[in-house]
């Protein structure tokens, strides 16, 4: 979504529109799909979350996943029913490191 229409505000809330139900769809073939889940061991999940904010703009994020606030690893396990503890694990740790790197540096002596 870094490209986007001229500054009229209505083509930009379309934009937005069609954007958001492009990845809610995409995200529903995650979920529902048993080609792209767990026969292939969750990779595109996987590959989503670790990727998150390149993929999807954080600023539509909540709207893509149909949340408010921060996405959690609880809530992503359980929207993409991750039923494999090697992929629970792996989105634990994704999203420790990625909340890690959005610390400031005093945040992080803290930890």
């Amino acid at each position: 979504m870094k490209q986007k229409p001229d500054r009229n505000k209505d083509k930009q809330k379309e934009f937005t529109k069609c954007y958001v139900q492009i990845w809610q769809q995409i995200i529903e073939i995650l979920k529902t799909d048993s080609a792209v889940r767990a026969h292939v061991h969750y990779m595109p999940q996987l590959q989503l979350i670790r990727e998150l904010d390149i993929y999807i703009d954080p600023e539509v994020q909540a709207d893509v996943f149909g949340q408010s606030g921060k996405l959690s690893a609880y809530f992503l396990m359980t929207f993409f029913n991750l039923r494999n503890e090697e992929a629970k694990k792996q989105v634990k740790e994704l999203l420790k490191i990625k909340r890690q790197c959005d610390l400031s540096p005093e945040e992080k002596i803290e930890l």
